[in-house]
């Protein structure tokens, strides 16, 4: 999915597998139709419309404006990150995407290297309500009112869903889940690529404010609290964006990025985040996934990434989807940096090598129905230090 943020112009929307369409038009025959009504691989399913999967980390810029927002997260304060979340009084073990942890990280760096640690800890500071108020904001969990019939609208999860569709309370476990984009929360390519689009739109906005007049949308138009429930004072809305869209840039063109290799020698700027959605969890006593090609298709990760180019003035927002494919940054990310070159250079430059069979980080956390998941949430409970250095770097 392709959108220009300026005008919300529709540049491509891709679902793959796909099917001929000449037969629909000179009419097709029933056994041609019913293969591919029962084709398992489904292609008569618009997957940019109506296929919801878990976000995975590209919801974590969209968690660290609200945090920024609600005065939760210290852009410039350090997390120490040792492998692992744990809630008070509970043994279960929220692991980060890098097992050995990422060490100390500010905001930035938990961006772009996405620590999940950093985001479990985010997210519980938040709390649910809070999450809900900012991702709604961003168009969440509603349909986008694209021209196109029958989209489908993702799961934006508060309390009172839980209650009417589940008949339960929510646990202080699952808004851990929602700090990596797991659990119930669920988005649909189309909804992703709005909701990036509208962090892309108020930053150009606000870039703007500081020289030439921002041009007004042609087509759709995104609402200036896009970037979060705006504050009133533009100074400190532009500082919240700043410290997220620096550590999205990071992403792609810092060394520690994990959408570096991709990008790395591309002519423009741009801003992203990987994904990995898990579809099957791991039990506790698990270390590492296994390997893509010892796991069932079925089972094996959901694969996404998000972008804008260039950062200085978003002329193209991009959102990728990878059915079962892996990890974000090795199968998402170089489909959307073909689409980006091509767009704004009008060739691909980028051709990724031979792709190999990795042991995949999950940049998510097992099932939300673990035993610890039903404590009440309440109390907001720290990041484990006892592994920490006695002080985070300067």
């Amino acid at each position: 999915m392709a959108i220009d943020p300026k005008t919300g112009e529709v540049l491509a929307l891709v679902s793959k597998p796909g099917f001929a369409p000449a037969p629909f038009v000179e009419g097709i025959d029933n056994d041609t139709y019913h293969a591919l009504l029962e084709d398992p691989a489904r292609p008569l399913y618009n997957r940019a419309l109506l296929g919801t999967y878990p976000s995975g980390s590209t919801i974590k810029p969209f968690l660290a404006i609200g945090g920024l927002h609600y005065g939760t997260i210290n852009p410039e304060k350090a997390v120490f990150d040792p492998g692992y979340f744990q809630l008070p009084g509970v043994s279960r073990k929220y692991r980060c995407d890098k097992r050995t942890g990422h060490g100390w990280l500010a905001l930035d760096q938990a961006i772009a290297q996405s620590c999940d640690v950093y985001f479990y800890q985010a997210a519980v500071n938040l709390g649910i309500d809070r999450i809900d108020e900012v991702l709604a904001e961003f168009g969440f969990g509603k349909s986008t009112g694209i021209d196109i019939p029958n989209e489908k609208a993702g799961i934006l999860p508060t309390r009172e869903w839980k209650r009417r569709v589940h008949h339960d309370s929510w646990y202080l476990g699952e808004t851990v889940n929602m700090g990596v984009g797991q659990g119930y929360f669920t988005v649909t390519p189309v909804e992703l690529a709005e909701a990036l689009a509208r962090l892309a739109i108020a930053w150009r906005r606000l870039q703007a404010a500081h020289g030439a007049r921002p041009e007004r949308p042609a087509h759709r138009q995104y609402p200036a609290s896009a970037a979060g429930a705006a504050a009133a004072d533009q100074g400190h809305r532009r500082q919240r964006l700043r410290a997220v869209i620096k550590g999205m840039s990071m992403v792609t063109q810092t060394p520690s990025g994990t959408a570096y290799t991709v990008f790395k020698d591309a002519p423009y700027t741009s801003a992203g985040k990987t994904g990995t959605a898990q579809v099957a969890g791991l039990r506790q006593d698990e270390t590492y996934a296994p390997k893509l090609d010892t796991v069932t298709k079925q089972l094996r990760d959901h694969a996404l990434f998000i972008a804008f180019a260039p950062v200085e003035d978003p002329q193209i927002v991009v959102a990728v989807v990878a059915e079962h494919a892996g990890w974000g940054a090795t199968s998402a990310a170089p489909v959307a940096r073909q689409m980006i070159d091509q767009y704004l250079l009008g060739k691909v430059l980028y051709h990724p090598p031979q792709a190999k069979v990795l042991a995949t980080p999950q940049d998510s956390v097992p099932a939300e129905t673990d035993d610890d998941s039903t404590v009440d949430d309440g109390a907001v409970p720290q990041a484990p230090t006892q592994d920490a250095p006695p002080v985070p770097p300067n």
